[in-house]
């Protein structure tokens, strides 16, 4: 065997074909025409659910398909990580919003299932808070000083209104003790 033929051998790659669901659940194959604004459905799908088979269904794109271009092109790459990143904020906003509000009781309404939102949240944290970090050229050390920075901000202003509280609760108290 020549070494012009041990190259061709190992240039020839096999590749399965790439397929997407149809609407009516039938499979394409990649060659069929893909949607013409499938990127722009996909990402807005993915900031959406943080999902990558959910966006996938709703641009009608197979993961295959997108898993291939993030890895060849690092425009599609970097506009994926932009729709993850804005999807772990929306979710966060979500699970405050809830947190605060609490869970609707009205009939029909949906659910929030807090551990698996929090255990995405975290599983993920690492990734999003280096990309933010790379965008704005800061170290992830930096990142969470920052953080910190702010928990503590946020933890002196819960102690100053609780001390506001409690003043003025004593006031009340020394005023009702004047009055008796």
């Amino acid at each position: 065997m020549t070494a012009t033929s041990i190259l061709a051998r190992a240039a020839k790659r096999v590749r399965r074909k790439d397929v997407r669901r149809n609407a009516d659940g039938t499979f394409a194959t990649e060659h069929e025409s893909l949607p013409q604004n499938w990127r722009s459905e996909f990402f807005a799908a993915l900031a959406e659910s943080s999902n990558v088979s959910r966006a996938c269904g709703l641009a009608g794109v197979s993961p295959g398909t997108v898993y291939d271009l993030r890895r060849r092109d690092t425009s599609f790459a970097g506009r994926w990580m932009d729709a993850l990143c804005e999807g772990y904020d929306n979710l966060e906003l979500e699970m405050l919003y809830f947190l605060r509000n609490g869970e609707s009781t009205e009939a029909g309404a949906k659910r929030f299932n807090f551990p698996v939102a929090l255990r995405m949240l975290l599983a993920h944290r690492e990734n999003v808070v280096r990309e933010k970090a790379r965008r704005k050229h800061v170290t992830v050390e930096e990142v969470r000083a920052s953080i910190d920075r702010k928990v503590a901000e946020m933890r002196e202003r819960v102690l100053a209104a609780k001390a506001a509280a409690n003043a003025l609760e004593d006031n009340l108290q020394a005023l009702s003790d004047d009055e008796g």
